[in-house]
Order: structure tokens, then sequence, then C-alpha cells
């Protein structure tokens, strides 16, 4: 497995800690998914450690997952995801052409405040991901939302949540998925029925939500 820790630089200076998990395989890099992962609030900041000490980020130091290569990058310590959406689309891109990856083959998924970014960046960017999985996101405290994810309509999108969730409610996730069928588009929602905020926990130990991501193709 390698592990790149590193800072991108967006067009507008804004700096941002990205760790890239790889793992160690024969697969062509365009027959591998870019995975980007926004994480949560508690891992804001400007050490990039912070980000291998739990949820997703822990995982990955311990083991890459097949066929991908994940993007974690570091939300500064007083900002959301929703004020970085440009240099994450320029990290994408930047990506994208770094790595050889195919274009087709972006996807997005997030937790808790990560969550809410991954919604607002694929629906201000609908024709960027192939696939999005929310986790255990609210609702983007944004303009427009959440009526704007209709935007997605054509995007495949998994989310999850956790039943006995009390940091974000599960009807976050009801309301975003709903808003969603109800414009025509291909969601469907998970719900864990003992689990609280934590829903990443069993999401990214399912081996069916890697395959939703490396299956997808952004559709044209």
């Amino acid at each position: 497995m390698s592990f790149l820790a590193r800072e991108f630089r967006s067009a507008d200076g804004t700096r941002v800690p990205v760790h890239a998990s790889l793992a160690r395989t024969r697969v062509p890099p365009r027959e591998r998914t870019l995975v980007l992962h926004l994480h949560g609030g508690m891992e804001r900041g400007r050490d990039p450690a912070r980000l291998l000490s739990t949820g997703l980020g822990a995982r990955l130091a311990r083991r890459a997952v097949p066929k991908t290569i994940v993007l974690v990058p570091q939300c500064p310590r007083r900002a959301t995801w929703l004020e970085l959406l440009g240099a994450l689309v320029e990290l994408v891109s930047h990506s994208v052409a770094a790595f050889g990856v195919d274009p087709r083959r972006v996807a997005l998924t997030g937790v808790s405040m990560g969550g809410a970014g991954a919604w607002a960046l694929a629906a201000e960017h609908p024709d960027l991901f192939a696939a999005v999985a929310p986790i255990c996101g609210p609702v983007p405290h944004a303009r427009g939302y959440p009526a704007r994810v209709r935007r997605l309509a054509r995007t495949p999108v998994w989310a999850f949540h956790g039943a006995k969730d009390r940091a974000v409610p599960l009807s976050s996730s009801v309301t975003l998925v709903r808003t969603l069928l109800d414009a025509g588009g291909d969601a469907r929602l998970t719900v864990y029925p003992d689990v609280a905020h934590e829903a990443w926990e069993p999401a990214y130990d399912d081996p069916a939500f890697w395959a939703f991501l490396r299956r997808e193709r952004r559709r044209t």
C-alpha cells in the first residue's frame, strides 16, 4: 500500500492537506476508481495525522481499498466543506490528471459534516461524479437546499444513516433522498436500526459499498 501526504493549493491560494491511499496492484490507473472522501467536523485543522485517527482514514492507514485511489483532504478548523467546494473541484481535476484515472470513474463520499459536503459538492457539480455516497449527513446549510439535490437526478446516490443518531437526525437523509426520488433520481437509503452517529463504520465495512462506487461510470 502507498499512502501519500501532500498539500494541494487551489487557484485562489487555498491550501488543503491531502492524504492519498493507493493499493499496490497491477490494475492500470484508468481501471481504478478515484474516491474523494470528506471527513467530519472533528478532523478539521492543519495536522494531517488527524485524518488517520478515525473513520475511513484509520482504515486506510491499515489497508488500502482494492482498485481505488482514495483522496482524504482536510478542512480548515473554522471552516466547513461548503466553503471549499471550488478547491475540491480543482483537487479532483488535478488528481485525475496526476494519477491518470478515467474521469468517468470518480466517486464521492463523506460523513457527518462531510456528508453535507458530499451532497452539496455533487449537487453544485452534477457532471463531476459517477456515484455519491453521503453518510449521516445533515441537509446542507445553504440557500436552495434540500431542493438543489434535484440536480443529481442522473447520478446514482446511496445514502446511509443510523436510526439512533442524535447528532444528525435520520430525517435529514430521508428528506434529501426523498427529494431526489421525487425528481426521478436514482437514490436509495440504508438505515442501520441499532447504530447512532457512526453509520460510517458498517457502511465502510460493507464490500457492497465499495462495489457500488467502483461499478458506476459518469453518465454523459
